[in-house]
């Protein structure tokens, strides 16, 4: 999950990451979007999650969450005065392996306003609706004024108009005859493609949000590894698990949250490094000067090509230029750099799993520089290995999420 900066990281006392405030030094977005699909097959209640966003019934007292704004569209005549109703005759009236909902979470921009927050979530419920005008509920809950975020219920039964009473409207479609059998069910919903579509268009009406409000920030939808960015995704908390973090009680989310913030902070201070050297090698290359890029990269070049010749290559290599030292890096690096341009470089995991790398460890003479060689191998297969544990365990978290729902719909 684009999901966290790395402003106040060094700030994690409880095991837990600083509370953001409505500040744009925090970044003022973050990408999150979830949905899911309310069955009865599950024994799952439209009415129940209805009255939870809404702060209605049983749900009237929470104030760990409190609602800003509630709205419905598209409803039948009968439920327009008051859409609760439809969400209890769907419970009521829905065939008992009928999907009641579809369940949409979307975080909101802090840095944007009230106003202007309402306006974007209002704007994507008719984005996902009004195709083909499918009745939905719509809440927003301030979050603690640190995670505002929105839930939206969806049904799947579109309104074509015609006038159905609440026990009809849930009866199946009749193509020969509409209005004498139910609301039709859409098919839209369910594939994959959807969800991709859905959450393309959220971060595009953000963007678009977040441009119009005069914010450079943006949020992006791909996953991290499609932006190329090296960084652990961050770990959704969720309103109750923030709520216990702020009353001072460990949570493991919120331990792995801030044990992912610590490594995403040495990640980025490593990369501002490595950006840093790269400026000066390639600012180096244009005046001729030597840079620390290319010193560190001769030595390892040397010690690694010594005694052994590398391997044939698709395009050789051109000759040697002359007086290279004996032990001088190899001939493509005696080319100058073109300026600006980064040297490539092969990644750790190729390194750590190539068996020519430890072949050449083997030859080298001197006792000191192969031990030091076996060490940074070492090392190098040591993180592979914890970051292929590391997706690993993220995949296991997300099959896990898949099937946790944040409140329970059958009390």
């Amino acid at each position: 999950m684009p999901d966290d900066t790395l402003s106040g990281l060094e700030d994690a006392r409880y095991g837990r990451l600083p509370r953001r405030r409505r500040s744009l030094s925090s970044g003022g977005a973050i990408f999150h979007l979830h949905a899911r699909t309310g069955s009865r097959s599950k024994g799952q209640s439209a009415r129940a999650a209805a009255a939870y966003i809404q702060r209605a019934g049983e749900y009237h007292r929470d104030q760990a969450d409190e609602l800003l704004y509630t709205e419905s569209g598209h409803m039948p005549a009968w439920a327009a005065a008051e859409p609760t109703t439809y969400w209890d005759a769907a419970d009521l009236h829905e065939r008992a392996n009928g999907r009641l909902f579809k369940r949409v979470e979307v975080a909101l921009p802090l840095a944007l306003t009230e106003t202007e927050q309402r306006a974007l979530a209002v704007g994507f419920a008719h984005h996902l609706t009004d195709g083909e005008a499918l009745p939905y509920t719509l809440a927003i809950h301030a979050g603690n004024g640190t995670n505002p975020h929105c839930h939206l219920l969806i049904s799947e039964r579109t309104n074509d108009g015609l006038e159905r009473a609440p026990e009809q409207w849930f009866r199946r479609y009749n193509a020969a005859a509409p209005e004498q059998g139910g609301a039709r069910k859409t098919e839209a919903l369910k594939p994959k493609a959807w969800l991709e579509e859905a959450r393309a268009a959220w971060a595009a009406q953000t963007n678009q949000a977040l441009e119009r409000a005069g914010h450079a920030v943006r949020i992006d939808h791909r996953s991290l590894a499609a932006q190329g960015v090296e960084r652990l995704p961050g770990v959704h908390l969720g309103p109750d698990v923030q709520a216990m973090e702020a009353r001072g009680v460990e949570t493991e989310r919120g331990a792995e949250q801030s044990r992912r913030a610590q490594v995403n902070a040495a990640l980025a201070q490593e990369q501002a490094e490595l950006a840093a050297l790269e400026r000066e090698h390639a600012a180096a290359a244009g005046s001729g000067r030597p840079s620390r890029w290319a010193t560190v990269k001769a030595r390892v070049g040397a010690w690694m090509s010594r005694e052994q010749e590398p391997p044939a290559s698709p395009a050789p290599p051109p000759p040697p230029a002359e007086n290279v030292p004996e032990r001088g890096v190899s001939a493509p690096e005696t080319q100058p750099a073109a300026a600006g341009a980064a040297p490539p470089r092969p990644a750790p995991a190729a390194v750590a799993r190539d068996p020519r790398v430890e072949e050449r460890i083997r030859q080298i003479e001197d006792p000191e520089q192969r031990a030091r060689a076996e060490a940074a191998l070492a090392t190098l297969r040591a993180e592979v290995a914890a970051q292929q544990q590391e997706r690993e365990q993220r995949a296991r978290e997300r099959a896990r999420g898949r099937e946790r729902d944040d409140f329970d719909l059958e009390r």
